[in-house]
Formats: C-alpha cells, sequence, structure tokens
C-alpha cells in the first residue's frame, strides 16, 4: 500500500466503512444461510462456512468481489503446513501444539460436513439452503483450512453483536493490504498502535492515520503487533526482521562481564561502554526449523 500524496502526521490515509466488513453480523439477515447454523456450529466454523458461500458467489459487481480477488493464492500459516513439516520444529512445547491444532481444525472440517449431511433432509424446500449444505458436503479439507488461515492472517478485532468478544472479528477489505513493520513514532518513540489502527465508532470504520509525515510513493505499513517470531509465523507465515519482542533487557553488574573479556580487551575504552549501558539486550531468536 502506497502513499500517492504528500501526508501530514495524523492525517486519516485509509476508511473502510463498517458495511464492507466482512463479518457473521453480515449475515445474519440471510436467514435462509445463517438460519441454518446457529444451532450446529461454532462462531469460527460459521465465518469459515459463510465466508467460502460468500467468496465462491463474488462477481466482480459485487462489493468484494474486486477484494477477493486481490487475495494471495498461497498462504503461510502453519495451519497450512503438513504434520511432517511441523514435526521439524525445534522447540518441542510449540511443535505438539500446533499439532493438536491442524488436528483440532481438521476434526472441525469434519464436524461441519457431517453437519451438512445430518441437516440436508430438513432443508429440501428450500432450494438455497440444499445448493448451500450441498457445497459444503463437497467442501475439502484443504479448503477448510485455506479459508482459516485467511481469516487467522486478515482479520482484526471487531466486536459485533454475534461476536460480543470479537473472537473472530472481521475481515476488513483494503484495510489488510498494509504490510507489517515494527513502527515508531517520528520523533522515535513506540508507536501507540490503537490510535492509529483502530475502529473509530464515531466514524463507524477502521482506519489507518498517518504516523510520520509521508511522501508520494512511501509504503504505508500497519503494526500487525509486538510478538515473538514463531507468532508471525503461525498466523502470517513469514519471519519479520528486527523483532524487538525477541529481545530481553537486563540489568546486570557490568565489573563480572568486564571480568569474563580476555585481558587484551579489557581497555579504558570497554570498561566505560560497558558501565555507561549497565543493561545487556539479550536475543531470544533461536532456530525454530530444521530441514534434516
Amino acid at each position: 500500500m502506497c502513499i500517492r500524496d504528500r501526508i501530514p502526521v495524523d492525517e486519516v490515509v485509509v476508511q473502510v466503512p463498517k458495511n464492507l466488513f466482512i463479518s457473521l453480523d453480515n449475515f445474519s439477515g440471510d436467514k435462509e444461510t445463517y438460519g441454518i447454523f446457529p444451532k450446529g456450529l461454532s462462531k469460527l466454523q460459521k465465518f469459515v462456512v459463510l465466508l467460502r458461500n460468500l467468496h465462491r458467489a463474488a462477481e466482480e459487481s459485487n462489493k468484494w468481489g474486486i477484494y477477493f480477488k486481490s487475495w494471495p493464492s498461497e498462504l503461510g500459516n502453519t495451519i497450512l503446513w503438513s504434520e511432517d513439516q511441523l514435526k521439524r520444529l525445534i522447540h518441542a512445547e510449540s511443535r505438539e501444539r500446533l499439532i493438536e491444532k491442524k488436528r483440532r481444525m481438521i476434526r472441525e472440517y469434519h464436524q461441519v460436513v457431517n453437519f451438512a449431511k445430518k441437516v440436508l433432509p430438513e432443508y429440501q424446500n428450500s432450494s438455497h439452503s440444499v445448493k448451500l449444505l450441498e457445497s459444503l458436503i463437497s467442501m475439502t479439507e484443504s479448503e477448510y483450512l485455506f479459508y482459516l488461515a485467511v481469516i487467522e492472517s486478515r482479520a482484526v478485532f471487531y466486536k459485533t453483536e454475534l461476536d460480543p468478544e470479537g473472537e473472530v472479528g472481521a475481515l476488513v477489505p483494503y484495510f489488510d493490504f498494509a504490510n507489517h513493520d515494527f513502527l515508531k513514532s517520528e520523533d522515535g518513540s513506540p508507536l501507540d498502535h490503537f490510535k492509529y489502527f483502530v475502529y473509530v465508532p464515531e466514524m463507524e470504520s477502521y482506519i489507518i492515520k498517518a504516523y510520520r509525515r509521508f511522501s508520494p510513493g512511501e509504503q504505508l505499513f500497519i503494526c500487525y503487533g509486538n510478538y515473538e517470531d514463531l507468532h508471525y509465523v503461525e498466523y502470517y507465515g513469514f519471519f519479520p526482521t528486527l523483532n524487538p519482542g525477541n529481545f530481553y533487557t537486563i540489568d546486570v553488574d557490568t565489573q563480572i562481564i568486564l571480568e569474563m573479556l580476555e585481558p587484551e580487551y579489557r581497555t579504558p575504552q570497554s570498561q566505560n561502554f560497558l558501565f555507561s549501558i549497565g543493561s545487556i539486550a539479550l536475543s531470544s531468536i533461536c532456530l525454530l526449523y530444521t530441514s534434516d
């Protein structure tokens, strides 16, 4: 997402009104579609099913059609990794958690298909419902996981009547075109993400505000949050560079550090440096994955 004109700090650059959001509430008025599901599926299962239905039905004339065409054809979330790939993760606790997560999502896929088979006879008088349920029965495991990955990587926090805790949130077209970076304010201070990338009830819109001055052609980023690397791999399919979430600052006795140095490095310069910082940043970056 690139800036076309010169933009001052705090100007609203992107504004997406809520009538463009894709959330559970978008479908609640469609009784033929949404009315089938409340008695049988979780919020996430409903969102996957309804998103898939909307995506498959969308044409360019549909208000979401062009947005759907912008989706990447492949995603890297760990939910789409094979179990053999997941087993190559080094950290045992993370490895087992992600393997179990994938198995759970596959079980939920089978629940959706079996649910559609079970209720299909009840809706024989509705051609719309029959078409939807038959489509679900033919849905593949890889399709289900793909839509899960889309929701994981693109949904934002958003509370609705049908999702009061924001468990699944909403897809906000075009807002999610912005790539991630660890951002700071123009003066170098930590950026208040909730000021610059946020839903504003008074505007009934998700907005992106300029967190610094921009010139034409510069790329506009948002921050997906301050997490460790594995979170980005799990939900977004990439490793961030220079992740501040991977560093920990600890206070140390710099005299001890100085004594650990080889004699030739115990110079006045190194001593002054160590005593001036008073703390050391340790990186928690570790080998997450092996190809062996």
